[in-house]
């Protein structure tokens, strides 16, 4: 029973001095306004709006997400030449299935990830997903 309260003592002990906790913290972040694209092999456009799902470590040091955002500000040209890029490269059939959806997010947070450094990426909503 004594061991037990020491390590139960220690361990607290060891919790409260470890210096920075950081905390996890879910995110949004919209690269501008919606977005209109050419799809492959086709007439039609795709009207999408991309919001970048984000999840941001937050330590006492940081503000918020406020880093996180400053930061994707400056770079959503890139951000959505990267998602204007990808989705053109889809045809119609593609699109108009929510496999097809689902197989776009995987690639423009693969896209994020991989090839921009943006491994605070998470996933991508679209609020609008329109095919005029």
């Amino acid at each position: 029973m004594l061991a037990l309260a020491v390590v139960l003592l220690v361990s607290a002990f060891l919790v409260g001095c470890g210096g920075k906790e950081e905390e996890e913290k879910i995110s949004y972040f919209a690269p501008g306004d919606y977005m209109v694209v050419n799809i492959a092999e086709s007439y039609r456009l795709l009207k999408v709006s991309p919001v970048l799902v984000l999840n941001v470590k937050v330590d006492e040091d940081t503000i918020g997400d406020v880093v996180y955002k400053d930061y994707l500000t400056e770079l959503q040209p890139l951000i959505r030449d990267v998602i204007n890029t990808i989705a053109r490269g889809k045809n119609e059939e593609e699109l108009k299935v929510n496999e097809g959806m689902e197989a776009l997010r995987a690639e423009i947070v693969a896209a994020l990830q991989n090839d921009m450094g943006m491994t605070f990426v998470q996933d991508v909503y679209f609020n609008d997903f329109v095919i005029q």
